[in-house]
């Protein structure tokens, strides 16, 4: 069952594998057996070595905004291979309209599933802090002398041709190279966990990263990263990790499926006694016809999220996608350190102390509202996860607090 479920993650947007590239494959899954924690149960969140490290992972999602900082790591034998600047941040706009519901295409989603398509409330922006605390564009570019690399070990270890992956629990890595010289395979991911390998994170084949305006055309939407973030969130493929209507995905509102879609079926479409959500992100139709998740899928993906990465979406690494138009004082200020025992610090750069701040719970009572200082206390406050507001005019900001013991 592991072998069959990874071998779906890798072949996911490819139309045909030949037996070589399966051999290769079938070595390549003996390293990748920890992937199948794409399709674990809920139990695999509640081990007991776990349990007493942090009480902050049981923190209540309250459905809030959450922003995680990307570091894209470029790998290239040739330039061909090194995808621009500008087809990187296509890919990024991309993936933030397909998770929070703004790609111009929900129009296409059948009446009978708009109730349950959801906005995940969950963004995705490049790192501007790197994790020596130094300024970056959240991008890595690597020349390497291995061909197929992304079909080796190697992509994620410097010392092997690819890029060390950066910390896993403060971000998401995504590494684009060639993963198969015929382009058959377009990407997989190895599922997000509390104490990640230097694998984790997500892979795609450098032709199918970006909105392409020619060639690939059926997967030149940039919907094969959309897929795959979904796959480190914890989905599985809509219709489970095996053929028939016994299996299924573990996600109540969507509907029982024999078995994957390909092309651009027309609607409507039946198996298992019920109409397919073949236009659901995480089956393997071409890109322009794919156009939701759902609010199980939502679910899922938040509380694998808030679970495993707690440390992910609480840090000020980078610029929030829907706080671009805050003026840059707002945008550069920082909160530190976080997580904290009692003590805040605020970068103010040129902002004044007359400005306000008021501090939640993630039950929305307000704890605190007073004049800013440049230094906080919150030793009174019990641990656990707070939101930070601060109020200057017409705009605020608001930070995401861990208080330890």
């Amino acid at each position: 069952m592991q072998g069959l479920t990874m071998f779906h993650c890798l072949t996911h947007r490819a139309d045909r594998v030949g037996l070589g590239w399966c051999l290769k494959i079938a070595v390549f899954l003996t390293f990748w057996q920890s992937v199948t924690c794409l399709f674990a149960q809920p139990s695999c969140a509640t081990k007991e070595e776990y349990k007493d490290k942090i009480h902050l992972r049981t923190f209540v999602d309250n459905d809030s905004l959450v922003t995680i900082p990307i570091v894209i790591h470029v790998i290239f034998g040739d330039e061909d291979q090194n995808v621009d600047d500008e087809r990187l941040l296509g890919q990024i706009r991309r993936l933030n309209e397909d998770f929070r519901r703004l790609n111009p295409d929900t129009a296409l989603t059948p009446a009978l599933f708009k109730d349950v398509a959801a906005d995940t409330k969950v963004e995705f922006c490049l790192a501007e802090i790197d994790p020596w605390s130094e300024s970056t564009k959240g991008i890595t570019r690597t020349q390497t002398f291995v061909n197929e690399i992304g079909l080796t070990q190697r992509y994620w270890q410097s010392a092997l041709g690819g890029q060390d992956a950066w910390d896993q629990n403060r971000y998401l890595n995504i590494w684009v190279c060639e993963i198969v010289e015929d382009g058959s395979i377009a990407g997989f991911a190895e599922a997000a966990k509390m104490e990640p390998a230097g694998a984790e994170g997500i892979v795609i084949d450098y032709r199918y990263f970006g909105i392409l305006t020619s060639g690939m055309s059926s997967f030149g939407g940039g919907r094969t990263l959309t897929h795959e973030t979904g796959h480190w969130l914890g989905l599985s493929h809509i219709w489970g990790v095996e053929t028939g209507c016994a299996i299924d995905d573990g996600i109540e509102d969507t509907p029982l499926q024999l078995d994957r879609y390909r092309g651009c079926p027309t609607y409507p479409q039946q198996s298992c006694g019920s109409e397919d959500m073949f236009m659901n992100f995480m089956d393997l139709t071409d890109d322009a016809c794919m156009n939701l998740f759902t609010e199980g899928q939502k679910e899922r993906m938040r509380r694998v999220l808030f679970t495993f990465k707690p440390n992910l979406w609480i840090q000020d690494l980078c610029e929030n996608p829907t706080t671009s138009s805050l003026s840059p004082d707002l945008q550069r200020m920082h909160l530190f350190p976080n997580p904290t025992r009692g003590h805040l610090r605020i970068s103010l750069g040129n902002l004044t102390l007359n400005h306000r701040i008021q501090i939640r719970n993630l039950q929305g009572q307000m704890l605190s509202y007073r004049q800013l200082d440049e230094g906080i206390s919150i030793s009174d406050f019990p641990p656990g996860l707070y939101l930070l507001t601060l109020e200057t005019g017409d705009q605020s900001k608001t930070f995401k607090i861990i208080k330890t013991d």
